[in-house]
C-alpha cells in the first residue's frame, strides 16, 4: 500500500547524528589515575523489575522486563533519559 503525499526524509547518519560516549569514570587505585571510559559501543540488555500486586493491573504480582543499554568497554549502564 503506497501512501500519497507522504514526505520522505533522507538522513546522512555520519553528518546528521552525534555519537554517544560512555562517561563512566574509571579509577586506577594503584597508579592513582582517573580517566573517562569514552566507549562508543553499547549492547542492549533487560533489567527484570518486580511489580507489586497492589500496583499491577491484573491484581497479581509479576516481573516486568525493562530494556537498558550497557557499555561494552567498561560494563556501566548507559542512562539514555538525558539524551
Amino acid at each position: 500500500m503506497k501512501l500519497e503525499n507522504q514526505q520522505q526524509v533522507k538522513i546522512d547518519l555520519k553528518k546528521d547524528t552525534t555519537l554517544l560516549n560512555c562517561d563512566n569514570k574509571i579509577i586506577d587505585t594503584e597508579a592513582g589515575i582517573e580517566h573517562t571510559c569514552g566507549g562508543t559501543m553499547f549492547a542492549q540488555a533487560y533489567e527484570l523489575r518486580k511489580v507489586s500486586a497492589i500496583v499491577s493491573p491484573t491484581g497479581q504480582g509479576g516481573v516486568v522486563p525493562t530494556p537498558t543499554f550497557y557499555c561494552l568497554t567498561c560494563g556501566k549502564e548507559k542512562d539514555i533519559s538525558d539524551v
